[in-house]
C-alpha cells in the first residue's frame, strides 16, 4: 500500500509506545500517540484517524500522579470509540480497533474488550516477533475494513433518523448510532430542514412561517451535540441571508411518521405527511 493511513496509538508505557510508533511508521503510515483515555478521545475528536491501537492498561487522564493504569480505562475507551464509529464493511467494522495488550490474555478481560467492539487482540507477553505480527494484523484489519487505500478512509455519510421514541416530552432523533432528544419546537425546525434536504433547497425563517426563538435552526447544533460523532461540530450551517441547511454529509434514514402524527402538533403532522410523500419507503406507514 502506498497510502498514508493515520493511526492512533494509546499506550501508557513510554518505551512500548515508541515501539508501536516505529512499527506504524515502518509501514509508511502516519501515527499519533498518547498515554491516556482523555487525550485519546480529544485527538479522535480533533482529527481523522483510520484505525487505533489500544493498550488496556492505560491512564484515565494525563495526570499520572493522581491515578494508576487500569484495564477498565482501556475497555471503556474501546467502547466509546466503537460508539463513535459503529459502521461496518460487510462483517467487519470500518474503524478497526486493535488491542495490543498482555493483560487481555486473561479470559474475562479478553471477552469484555471484544464485546465492546475491539477488532482483534495482539498479545505483548512472550511474542518475540511483535513487530512482524502486528504489522501483518494492521494491514489485514485495514483490508477487512475496506480501506485498501487511504482514499477509502473518507468519513461515511451521517444517517439522520427519527425513531419517534419519547422521553420526558422529548422525541428521539438519531445520528448514526447515537441519540439525542428534542423538544417539539426543535423537532419541528429539524423537520423543516429535513424537508429542505430532501427537496435540495435551503430553508429560511420565512419558509418556516415564524421568526424569533421558536425558529432558530442553529440551536439544534447545541441540542443534538451529544449525538455528534468524533470530528463533527455541527450538522446545520447558515449564510448571511438567514438561510439554513443540513451539511452535505447528512443522509436521511427512517422516520417514524405515525409516532410523529401522534404528537398532535399541527406543524409536525403536516411535515410528517409531506415527508412521507417524498420518502414513502424510509419511514413507517
Amino acid at each position: 500500500m502506498t497510502s498514508r493511513h493515520r493511526l492512533l496509538v494509546v499506550e501508557d508505557e513510554d518505551f512500548m509506545r515508541q515501539d508501536l510508533e516505529a512499527i506504524v511508521r515502518d509501514l509508511g503510515f502516519e501515527v499519533e500517540s498518547c498515554a491516556d483515555k482523555q487525550t485519546a478521545l480529544e485527538l479522535l475528536n480533533e482529527r481523522h484517524f483510520c484505525m487505533a491501537l489500544v493498550d488496556l492498561q492505560i491512564l484515565r487522564t494525563p495526570k499520572p500522579n493522581s491515578i494508576t493504569p487500569n484495564y477498565t480505562h482501556g475497555i471503556s475507551l474501546v467502547r466509546e470509540i466503537r460508539m463513535t464509529y459503529p459502521t461496518r464493511h460487510h462483517l467487519h467494522h470500518r474503524f478497526p480497533i486493535v488491542v495490543v495488550s498482555g493483560y487481555a490474555r486473561e479470559g474475562p478481560a479478553a471477552r469484555d474488550v471484544m464485546d465492546e467492539g475491539a477488532s482483534y487482540i495482539v498479545w505483548k507477553d512472550g511474542d518475540v516477533a511483535l513487530a512482524t505480527h502486528l504489522s501483518k494484523v494492521i494491514k489485514e484489519r485495514l483490508l477487512l475494513a475496506g480501506k485498501e487505500d487511504h482514499a477509502d478512509c473518507s468519513p461515511t455519510p451521517l444517517e439522520l433518523s427519527i425513531p419517534g421514541k419519547r422521553k420526558a416530552k422529548r422525541t428521539a432523533v438519531m445520528l448514526g448510532a447515537r441519540t439525542a432528544y428534542l423538544a417539539d419546537r426543535h423537532l419541528c425546525t429539524l423537520l423543516f430542514l429535513v424537508r429542505g434536504k430532501v427537496l435540495g433547497s435551503r430553508v429560511s425563517n420565512l419558509d418556516m412561517g415564524a421568526s424569533g426563538p421558536n425558529r432558530r435552526p442553529s440551536e439544534i447544533n447545541k441540542e443534538m451535540a451529544d449525538a455528534f460523532p468524533s470530528g463533527v461540530k455541527q450538522i446545520i450551517k447558515n449564510d448571511h441571508h438567514g438561510n439554513y441547511w443540513l451539511i452535505d454529509d447528512i443522509t436521511i434514514g427512517s422516520i417514524a411518521y405515525e409516532e410523529l402524527r401522534a404528537l398532535e402538533n399541527h406543524s409536525i403532522t403536516a411535515l410528517a405527511n409531506e415527508l412521507q410523500g417524498h420518502l414513502p419507503c424510509d419511514g413507517n406507514s
